[in-house]
């Protein structure tokens, strides 16, 4: 038995055609419910003023005990979007530095400073009450993290 086909043209334009309309139903795989874990939207009233406890471990394995973890804390103090105060971990290859910078919805991001320091910079992460804070040195060496919380 013949089988009946269709011309190749007819075949090419089916087929294109099915592929954009899979791809116009697939192009947001974001569901309009669900928030969107790329650009969380920003925290309304965001504020981290105040005093945070937590721990500070090191990165530096060279010259410091990269297992040992530090009693830390934190102040700052915040006027809109601007945050500065101070970050402290006592003890050998803790920290004691002034920070200055800026919390855009929950991503804390500013310079660091101490006396004899050449300066650097500290990223941190505001999630559900607790504040992960890495700091780097001007050759952009992370040389560790604070766990923090109120």
């Amino acid at each position: 038995m013949r089988r009946h086909s269709q011309p190749a043209p007819f075949r090419f334009l089916l087929t294109l055609g099915l592929m954009a309309a899979l791809d116009v139903g697939c192009s947001d795989s974001h569901s309009p419910t669900a928030p969107n874990p790329v650009n969380p939207a920003p925290a309304p009233g965001s504020d981290i003023s105040g005093a945070w406890t937590g721990t500070y471990k090191t990165n530096d394995v060279i010259d410091c005990d990269a297992n040992q973890v530090l009693a830390a804390q934190a102040t700052f103090q915040q006027n809109g979007s601007q945050v500065s105060g101070t970050l402290t971990a006592n003890g050998p290859c803790g920290l004691g530095y002034s920070f200055g910078g800026t919390l855009q919805g929950y991503i804390l991001a500013g310079g660091i400073a101490a006396p004899g320091f050449g300066g650097g910079t500290a990223q941190g992460t505001l999630s559900q009450g607790n504040l992960t804070i890495n700091v780097f040195n001007i050759y952009e060496f992370n040389m560790g993290q604070l766990q923090l919380h109120r």
